[in-house]
């Protein structure tokens, strides 16, 4: 886990918050408030909730930005511009970490240079930073091997002569999700897999027409509501058609202690 404050951009250019250049003066990144709708009582007095939620929002950053001459100012300012202004440009957000967690945004939506001192070698400067989804995200991974194959205690119990159980071939492992809530997932499954089927909760997730080969992985990513295979080159393909269309692949993993079965024919993470 990397501590410390940096933005990392959707072109994967890291701007670090905590170094000799730049560094945070003041922001309000950790203050939230759930928005919320009410339906008033009939007799007029008080309110029924409706629903919480918690749109995009916009936040600030003040950062300090200095160098021990005003050319070595200015780069350091010509970078973050340049880092911010790439996501902008391309409609894709990036990453403002913090302590290991990260919230997706657009830095610098609108920027403001509060003052130049010590003969413009030092400026302060307010960006207002657009959060599409107002939560800190911290990634926890686990990982499911191929050939991880155990009797199963959903198989079938033979009396007499067959006093034990038979496995149902798939392998029965626990996923651990310990936040409070349920959490959206990336499943990466691994090739060489055809028609790779996943329970997570009784919910089964997958494809089914398709599949990757040696080197080649499946992602199901539940934040991008994205189905796609990679290949070895890193090249992708839209494999969205190909998913099991009878369950819904982006329910959110349950919190707790989630049932998790797979053939073991292939190995999978749960992001």
């Amino acid at each position: 886990m990397t501590k410390g404050i940096f933005y990392e951009n959707s072109q994967g250019t890291q701007i670090r918050f905590d170094g000799a250049n730049i560094r945070v003066k003041e922001s309000d990144l950790r203050d939230f408030t759930w928005s919320y709708s009410l339906n008033h009582k009939p007799n007029g007095y008080g309110s029924r909730l409706n629903r919480f939620s918690r749109p995009a929002i916009e936040k600030s950053i003040g950062l300090s930005i200095r160098g021990r001459s005003r050319e070595e100012c200015i780069e350091a300012l010509n970078a973050l511009h340049a880092a911010t202004e790439a996501d902008i440009t391309r409609g894709k957000p990036g990453r403002l970490y913090l302590d290991g967690q990260y919230l997706i945004c657009y830095l610098g939506i609108s920027s403001k240079i509060e003052a130049w001192r010590g003969g413009f070698h030092f400026l302060e400067k307010t960006l207002t930073i657009l959060v599409l989804a107002p939560f800190w995200y911290t990634e926890v991974t686990q990982a499911f091997r191929a050939g991880e194959v155990d009797s199963s205690q959903y198989g079938k119990r033979y009396n007499g002569r067959y006093p034990y159980q038979y496995g149902t071939g798939y392998a029965n492992k626990i996923l651990y999700n310990d936040h409070h809530s349920e959490a959206p997932a990336i499943i990466t499954i691994y090739g060489p897999c055809e028609d790779p089927q996943i329970y997570i909760a009784g919910n089964l997730y997958g494809i089914s027409g398709a599949g990757a080969g040696d080197g080649e992985r499946i992602v199901l990513d539940q934040l991008e509501r994205a189905i796609y295979r990679v290949s070895v080159k890193g090249e992708t393909t839209n494999l969205f058609d190909y998913r099991i269309k009878t369950s819904d692949q982006f329910i959110p993993i349950p919190s707790g202690d989630v049932a998790v079965q797979f053939s073991g024919e292939f190995g999978f993470d749960v992001k």
